[in-house]
């Protein structure tokens, strides 16, 4: 259920920002002054910028999920080792079965 809700609202804000971004196009959009941004000279419209952030807010979202499923990743290994450590499995004693009732 937690996965259709953050599935359903995952396409609220692709909605919402391809929106904003065609909304904020054109020359009453420009942006009043030139910047820069760790040395990279940024001109352009409002959208233009907001279309940038988003890309490297998904950039990052991606690296980050991915580092994440590496550590899980790891510490199920680790887990799992030193469970197998911790807890060696002892034979089990075959148990006949139950003869049926009459």
């Amino acid at each position: 259920m937690i996965t259709v809700v953050g599935v359903l609202l995952l396409i609220v804000v692709i909605i919402a920002g391809l929106a904003a971004i065609f909304s904020t196009g054109g020359d009453p959009h420009a942006l009043i002054g030139d910047f820069t941004v760790l040395n990279y000279h940024v001109t352009g419209t409002a959208s233009l910028l907001l279309l940038w952030g988003m890309v490297v807010c998904w950039v990052a979202l991606a690296v980050l999920g991915r580092l994440m499923v590496v550590t899980m990743r790891a510490d199920r290994r680790e887990l799992l080792a030193a469970h197998s450590i911790t807890a060696p499995q002892e034979p089990v004693a075959a148990v006949p079965a139950p003869s049926p009732r009459r």
